[in-house]
């Protein structure tokens, strides 16, 4: 799997007025980092154990510095802001929501959901799916959760559209949780019944609203080694297909990820399209395969034949 290096880093302190914590919202005075990741300089800082980005164009650079950077990328970034993600939480805890796939939007949010962007604080709600906005310059008592409704957005909606009150684009998209799919192939074990294992595609529109993503996953679920030589797979993906955005062309996508794994979790993903707004159609197809490879000999396929696997989503 690709290794990725933690970018030198700098920090410029500024004040903002801003803030979000596990049990309750509140309103103080922490400081707000503007912080160079490579050659990105993002308005990000942590208080309270939430992410607080300075504006909309910011959120959107942190989210192409992760894409940029990969998936196992995700826990130093996580490491690096001092930051206790959803995703981390609920790798060491049970409770996950299974409505949460994509785990770049569960490395922003924090365990209880929620993100501060601009002047907004963002909750999501995965039980009703619904995402809660709370205006923080509306704010005037110290604890609100008590005493003020936030404002309710569909997961459908186009958020920061709305909130900017500009022209919504018009989406075929009327709901998500039908557009995510996946499939376990059989689970398969040598002749000398030594190692066993699973492995699950998934292809999936997630969207919360504020941050929407199309990704395409193939992992490891499950794996048991005893003895013997420990074998590798080539995890292969093809993704073709198309998705539209409104005074954008059609982007085409055809692209093939492979990568080799061996252990349980490991996985190879790629998305083709993520972001602050919505898209307006899409149509994607992706081709799952996997061979069995000897480990440690330069590696050589050892005769197991190749598995396959197509999933496609659609909103047109």
């Amino acid at each position: 799997m690709k290794k990725f290096k933690l970018l030198a880093m700098m920090t410029v302190v500024l004040t903002i007025f801003s803030a979000c914590q596990k049990d309750e919202l509140a309103v103080e005075q922490p400081t707000e980092q503007l912080t160079i990741f490579g050659d990105q300089l993002i308005g990000v800082s942590v208080d309270n154990n939430c992410l607080i980005l300075e504006s909309e164009g910011d959120f959107q650079k942190l989210l192409d510095y992760l894409v940029q950077e990969g998936d196992d990328f995700f826990p130093e970034f996580e490491k690096t802001m001092n930051f206790d993600s959803y995703r981390a939480y609920y790798e060491r805890n049970p409770g996950r929501s299974e409505k949460l796939i994509d785990d770049l939007v569960a490395t922003i949010l924090n365990p209880e959901g929620a993100i501060q962007i601009g002047d907004y604080l963002f909750k999501t709600n995965f039980k009703d799916e619904k995402t809660e906005v709370y205006p923080l310059n509306e704010l005037k008592s110290e604890n609100i959760t008590g005493s003020r409704s936030p404002i309710l957005f569909n997961w459908t909606d186009d958020v920061f559209a709305l909130l900017n009150n500009e022209a919504v684009l018009k989406s075929y998209c009327s709901s998500d949780q039908d557009r995510k799919y996946d499939s376990d192939f059989v689970g398969w074990e040598n002749s000398n019944s030594n190692f066993y294992f699973t492995a699950q595609a998934k292809l999936c529109y997630q969207n919360l609203g504020f941050i929407h993503t199309i990704i395409s996953k193939f992992k490891i679920v499950n794996y048991r080694y005893s003895s013997g030589t420990k074998p590798i797979f080539l995890f292969e993906m093809d993704i073709n297909g198309h998705y539209d955005r409104k005074n954008e062309s059609i982007r085409t996508i055809n692209e093939h990820i492979e990568g080799h794994v061996r252990n349980h979790d490991d996985e190879i993903s790629w998305r083709p399209f993520y972001g602050t707004r919505r898209v307006q159609s899409f149509s994607l197809t992706s081709s799952f395969s996997y061979v069995a490879s000897m480990y440690s000999i330069t590696p050589f396929y050892d005769g197991y034949a190749a598995n396959f696997t197509q999933l496609s989503i659609s909103c047109n």
